[in-house]
């Protein structure tokens, strides 16, 4: 923004200085939006709905219009958003494998100039699972001895998992409880031979 004096100067023919100025203001208004996903990441299940907010702000000095949220295939518009307001937009995503939702928010003030800004969020799909090795593979042993094996109990998917019992021909051996994402224990098992 700037501040101009505008003067005229003239004399008249007897001499005389005739002198007159005005003051002209130039302000220039900054528009400007910007948009941000909460939460940055969504874990949730393959096809289970998943909601994120966007976070949309005008941090200009003018109101915008005709406001565009695109992204994922799909489009929502807001008539206007005075300067330094801010509204949250709520959508369902849904998702079978892990993907990145991109949004652009795009506005106008009066004088039609176009303001955007784009974020994103990660949606994370989220697969239990779980897996056992026995070690050794083979044992020998004679009737009437027990026989040590090593049960490797491990969390192979990227959810925690409660209520873990490891089992062995229907009777449980050991009861773990939670196995976060990632997390293994090794149980050793004693089974007599009975023939």
């Amino acid at each position: 923004s700037i501040e101009d004096l505008i003067s005229a100067e003239a004399r008249s023919p007897a001499g005389q200085a005739v002198y007159t100025s005005r003051s002209l203001s130039l302000n220039v208004l900054n528009s400007s939006l910007q948009i941000q996903g909460s939460p940055e990441e969504v874990r949730t299940y393959p096809g289970e709905p998943a909601e994120v907010t966007w976070n949309l702000k005008n941090s200009g000095e003018e109101t915008l219009y005709n406001i565009t949220l695109e992204g994922d295939g799909e489009s929502r518009i807001l008539e206007e958003l005075a300067a330094g307001k801010s509204v949250h937009v709520a959508a369902i995503y849904s998702h079978n494998q892990t993907a990145s939702i991109n949004v652009t928010a795009r506005g106008f003030n009066s004088n039609g100039f176009e303001v955007s800004d784009s974020a994103g969020v990660r949606l994370r799909s989220i697969r239990p699972g779980i897996t056992i090795k026995a070690m050794p593979c083979e044992v020998e042993a004679c009737p009437d001895e027990e026989a040590e094996v090593s049960v490797l109990v491990s969390n192979s998917g990227d959810d925690s998992l409660t209520d873990v019992l490891l089992k062995l021909n229907g009777s449980t051996i050991s009861t773990l409880g939670k196995l976060s994402a990632g997390e293994f224990r090794v149980i050793k098992s004693r089974t007599l031979i009975s023939g």
